[in-house]
């Protein structure tokens, strides 16, 4: 029995060599496994050269074939003369293909209503194209790994975008002019230059351009950089079609339209301006990288406190992960107002009573501890009920003790006719609310 693997050039080595191996293991008479290509000699997609064992003519007299995958294969499938060379017969012959290889099938007429086995990119190659809603638009990509840039240029080609890639920075500042690419689609990692020096490069040439920064997963520092640095997004690895022309809709969508651009940063002002001013707090300390357990010493809550807050706050936001509520937050700033606030320093300085007493939820910003610290500082006599039960005293300060002549003792946990208050009448004990209105 004679295989044929079918190998093109700009084959993929896994599919061609894999194959050919573990066929070439059976040990039976007149089985043999070999690699047939259109030319004598055929180079991988990473530079190896390989010879041919097997021509196209044997390949179609062969009693199976599989056809291996590769960076060339929609060379291949738009290529008459060389499909005129591939003669099967379904009927007489077993036939396959790896990956992108379906292609070749489905261009033979071979795939209807047969199964098909196939990567998702070479997949949506198969269908009909749907109508969309931006065409005409040219995606650069910069990336120096030709497996990633090729598969970045399979996920987007579908949706009719011309689609240029650059190997690094500097071979896309060799064909970049003002204008060039309606999105960039840039690799933070790159050789010589990377990808955030090339968004710096742009701005500082006062051309800056759609982009959008790809980064690793969770790596919130340099996500909240590329941002900064003048990326209108970024997406995480590993990268899904899905997610990745979704991003360069909305980024194609909000460069043509201002109000979608607006929209999307009041969206996100809205979300951030969502949580509560302890969760801003928390949520800027994480973005800044202090761990939880950090955060719970410096703000003396317990380390459970700041996860249960780290948990409503992704959920509040709908952030999927660190970067995304990063992406969040920037975003927001876009629009104008200031959605995290600097953590208020618990002092002495008059300012920052200022600042705290200004607040308007004050109930969110103090812990109880905090709350005591705070006020045990002030030189005025102070008493606070809460609003569930106002009847009741819950906290005096060490100044109402010096300043009153009463002890916390007389007063804590007591009404607040327990507060002696001065009226008119020196020798007429009355109750405070009586003593602030003046009835007394």
């Amino acid at each position: 029995m004679h295989i044929a693997i079918l190998t093109f050039d700009g084959f993929n080595e896994i599919d061609s060599f894999v194959a050919l191996n573990i066929l070439n293991r059976v040990k039976r008479p007149h089985w043999r496994a070999s690699i047939a290509s259109p030319t004598p000699r055929v180079r991988s997609m990473n530079g190896v050269v390989v010879e041919a064992q097997a021509s196209l003519a044997d390949a179609a007299n062969a009693d199976a074939v599989i056809i291996g995958s590769g960076r060339k294969t929609r060379d291949v499938v738009a290529d008459p003369a060389l499909m005129a060379q591939l003669r099967f017969d379904p009927a007489r012959q077993l036939l396959g293909a790896q990956c992108s290889g379906t292609l070749v099938l489905a261009k033979l007429g071979l795939l209807d209503g047969v199964p098909a086995c196939t990567d998702t990119i070479t997949k949506t190659h198969r269908k009909a194209p749907a109508k969309k809603a931006i065409a005409a638009a040219t995606i650069v990509v910069i990336e120096d790994d030709v497996l990633v840039a090729e598969s970045l240029r399979d996920m987007l080609a579908d949706d009719k975008w011309t689609v240029d890639v650059c190997e690094s920075a500097e071979a896309f500042f060799k064909v970049y002019r003002p204008g060039y690419g309606d999105c960039l689609l840039i690799d933070v990692h790159l050789p010589g230059a990377s990808g955030i020096d090339v968004l710096k490069r742009l701005q500082r040439d006062g051309s800056p351009a759609s982009s959008i920064m790809i980064t690793g997963a969770g790596d919130v520092e340099t996500a909240v950089e590329v941002m900064k640095s003048g990326a209108v997004d970024f997406i995480e690895k590993p990268v899904h079609r899905k997610d990745l022309v979704a991003a360069v809709k909305r980024v194609i969508e909000r460069a043509k339209d201002t109000t979608k651009a607006t929209a999307w940063q009041k969206a996100a002002a809205d979300r951030i301006a969502s949580l509560t001013p302890r969760q801003r707090e928390i949520m800027e300390r994480v973005l800044a990288g202090e761990p939880s357990k950090n955060i719970a010493a410096d703000l003396s809550l317990s380390q459970r406190t700041v996860e249960n807050h780290r948990a409503r706050i992704m959920k509040r936001t709908g952030a999927k992960s660190l970067p995304a509520l990063a992406r969040l937050g920037l975003v927001a700033t876009l629009s104008g107002k200031q959605i995290i606030p600097k953590p208020t320093e618990i002092g002495d300085k008059p300012a920052n009573v200022e600042a705290v007493m200004a607040m308007p939820d004050l109930a969110n910003v103090l812990e109880s501890d905090q709350f005591k610290r705070f006020f045990d500082q002030i030189p005025m006599a102070i008493v606070v009920a809460v609003l569930k039960s106002p009847e009741r005293i819950v906290y005096a300060n060490p100044a109402f003790e010096q300043l009153s002549g009463q002890t916390l003792a007389e007063v804590i946990e007591k009404p607040w006719e327990s507060v002696r208050g001065q009226s008119r009448d020196p020798q007429k004990v009355c109750s405070l609310a009586a003593a602030v209105t003046g009835s007394a």
